[in-house]
């Protein structure tokens, strides 16, 4: 891609230091001079002394200490110390304009990436040099990403330590192009090596799943050392993310896991080194071992975190289950939840020849209430009898409001005069109690009728409510303020329930 595609002036792109140019220019050349390659580094007595420390540093294990430029170039031969340099001297580069991108961050990531590249490339047979000066420029084309988009760039902070295919697709969905493009053209126009260009404009195209361990290609390398240098860097590792990087690795350099760890350790401490030389801040490396547990424990931490939001969600689904099946005004369970736990436990009863049964209990002379004393009376006396119902059942036992002023109360292990009984106490409580409001006392009373599972045409909970409600019929009848439990005549045919029910609107 041409550079004017960012709509950046180009004295506001980053740019090498001088030094690194000429030490660019120096590398187009097969053979230089000695006094030559002196002469350009000693400009610069800060990365003069840099190569001396590396020279003297354990990353040489050298016997002897150097003291002078001269003495390190014998040591290290032209050729490294030409790429060293250039490589010390790039470390420098910032834009002019963007100050808020971290340059630390960014050098000490590019850094590691460089360590692990030159170290997977020496032991596969590519060029270590090449690969390292690769590796430190991978990353170059997010600098002035971050400067032109700035929005972008901070919400693709969360993704930074993503592979490189998964890194580069992100960024042609986001911006057209990705930060691989726009490093070759930078790395082109500043006369970097045509290999390294090449390399990173073939990065920018990379397929997901593409690559093969057999290629060994500088490519392939890169993309596994930015995944090596990720886990050093990046605080949110998963545990998939460390076995991927592993084994892929491990394929590449055909070793196994054991030998893994120890290549590990070898770049994690040519890192630290060169952290150390380029005065790179708050980089430390951290072991294998430390990133493993450090993974395991977040791995922990979200499964916990998961488990709770499961159980929160399950708290919430009972707590909407139950403000379902409530009634709103009575805070009883409503008709809903009495259909939901009869058929339940209608079953469960026959299945284990158990005895159980219905009451429906209706307020008597009901509308007489709410005609006289007003609609809020009315409720408050609705509240009043479920109120009383629930106080005198067991507690296994349970009320439901039907519809209106009709309560059902299912009574389990409840036979025939237990239930009756049971009817009696609520209907005596109810017609006992005082239930007073706006200073009148409201006499109230109840009708019961109440239904057994003996009978063998109760086929279904449906058949033992309506005998039931039709013996609740049949108190009202009868006078009203009564429990009613005898056999009544059932079937298809029978007319019962529907003159009762006829007659309960004319005597309710």
């Amino acid at each position: 891609m041409d550079l004017r595609d960012l709509n950046v002036q180009l004295d506001q792109l980053p740019s090498p230091p001088s030094v690194a140019v000429k030490l660019l220019e120096l590398y187009s050349f097969q053979e230089i001079e000695f006094d030559e390659l002196v002469k350009t580094i000693s400009i610069d007595p800060a990365l003069t002394a840099r190569i001396i420390n590396y020279c003297n540093s354990p990353l040489m294990a050298r016997a002897n200490k150097v003291r002078t430029l001269n003495q390190a170039i014998v040591a290290l031969g032209m050729n490294a110390v030409r790429m060293i340099a250039l490589s010390f001297s790039l470390v420098e580069i910032k834009s002019k304009t963007n100050h808020d991108f971290d340059y630390n961050m960014f050098w000490g990531h590019s850094m590691a990436t460089a360590v692990a590249a030159k170290e997977l490339c020496a032991k596969i047979g590519l060029d270590a040099d090449m690969g390292f000066l690769a590796g430190l420029m991978l990353d170059i084309g997010s600098i002035p990403l971050s400067f032109r988009f700035p929005d972008t760039f901070d919400e693709l902070q969360d993704s930074q330590f993503a592979n490189i295919e998964e890194l580069a697709q992100l960024e042609n969905n986001l911006l057209g192009f990705n930060r691989f493009q726009v490093g070759a053209s930078l790395l082109k126009a500043w006369l970097f090596p045509d290999e390294i260009i090449k390399t990173l404009d073939s990065l920018s195209g990379l397929e997901s799943g593409k690559w093969t361990t057999h290629q060994r290609t500088m490519e392939h390398v890169l993309t596994l050392a930015r995944a090596i240098s990720a886990l050093f860097f990046n605080s949110n590792v998963e545990f998939v993310w460390i076995d991927t990087t592993r084994n892929r690795v491990i394929e590449l350099l055909d070793v196994d896991a054991a030998e893994f760890e120890q290549v590990f350790d070898e770049i994690k401490s040519g890192w630290s080194q060169f952290a150390s030389l380029l005065d790179l801040k708050n980089v430390g490396a951290r072991s294998l071992q430390e990133i493993e547990i450090e993974a395991r424990r977040k791995m922990t931490t979200l499964a916990l975190n998961q488990l709770q939001q499961l159980q929160r969600i399950e708290d919430e689904n009972k707590e909407l289950k139950s403000s379902i099946d409530v009634d709103t005004l009575t805070g009883i369970k409503n008709r809903r939840a009495y259909e939901e736990t009869s058929m339940a436990e209608f079953s469960r009863a026959n299945r284990m020849k158990r005895p159980f049964s219905v009451a429906v209990v209706d307020i008597d002379r009901f509308k007489q209430v709410n005609d006289t004393f007003g609609h809020l009376a009315g409720d408050l006396a609705l509240k009043h009898v479920a109120n009383t119902i629930s106080s005198n059942i067991r507690k296994y036992d349970n009320v439901y409001r039907y519809g209106g002023e009709e309560f059902v109360v299912l009574l389990l292990e409840c036979n025939r005069v237990q239930a009756l009984t049971c009817a009696e106490r609520i209907r005596i409580a109810v017609e006992e109690s005082d239930f007073t409001t706006n200073g009148h006392r409201i006499p109230l009373t109840v009708s019961v009728g109440v239904a057994t599972n003996n009978n063998p045409d109760f086929r279904t909970v449906e058949d033992l409510f309506k005998c039931a409600d039709a013996r609740m019929y049949l108190a009202k009848r009868n006078g009203r303020n009564r429990s009613v439990g005898e056999d009544l005549p059932l079937g298809p045919q029978s007319s019962l329930a529907t003159t009762c029910a006829t007659e309960y609107s004319e005597v309710n």
